[in-house]
């Protein structure tokens, strides 16, 4: 017997009108980068972490170098990082 790790198609199911009504209103207000749902999304993630304030990012890359850069780190400075 096979026992899924993770179904994501039966997780989905359960929030797929929310995910399209949030991904149209996205779409027709034409507001994707600082828009009112980007700010809604960083006060929510920051409320859930217990931080003050929540970043969005376009990439992962760009998560870490907005982390580098608020801890001074920059030429020079050794960063030791997994390779995947």
């Amino acid at each position: 017997m096979q026992v899924p790790l993770l179904d994501l198609k039966a997780q989905y199911t359960t929030i797929r009108n929310e995910v399209l009504t949030s991904v149209s209103e996205v779409l027709e207000s034409q507001q994707c980068i600082g828009g009112p749902k980007v700010a809604e999304l960083e006060e929510k993630i920051a409320a859930l972490s217990g931080c003050r304030y929540a970043v969005g990012t376009s990439s992962s890359t760009d998560a870490i170098l907005n982390s580098l850069r608020s801890l001074d780190i920059g030429s020079g400075d050794e960063v030791i990082t997994t390779p995947v």
